[in-house]
């Protein structure tokens, strides 16, 4: 995506703990890869549904590997995206 910016996306069944499961994959399968790079993982963004489809959950993780040094590795905080955002155009 971009710059040590990587994006995963799972769908878990039920059997595999559908939208829950799909998230522990998820973060797992992107963090095994950030170590194996010699990275920690950073999430930046983290967000599921159910399908329409099929049953289960799919979980989309946006996340960045960083050197241990990167200051950027910090407790994260983390907000939900506003559903409406209100823009003041005067002029």
């Amino acid at each position: 995506m971009g710059p040590d910016t990587y994006t995963v996306s799972v769908h878990a069944a039920p059997a595999r703990g559908g939208e829950s499961g799909a998230r522990k994959i998820a973060l797992t399968e992107a963090n095994e890869y950030c170590a194996r790079l010699g990275r920690e993982i950073l999430v930046s963004n983290l967000s599921s549904h159910r399908s329409t489809h099929f049953p289960g959950g799919t979980v989309e993780a946006t996340f960045n590997c960083l050197s241990k040094e990167d200051p950027s590795l910090k407790r994260p905080k983390y907000q939900k995206e506003p559903d409406v955002v209100i823009e003041d155009r005067r002029d």
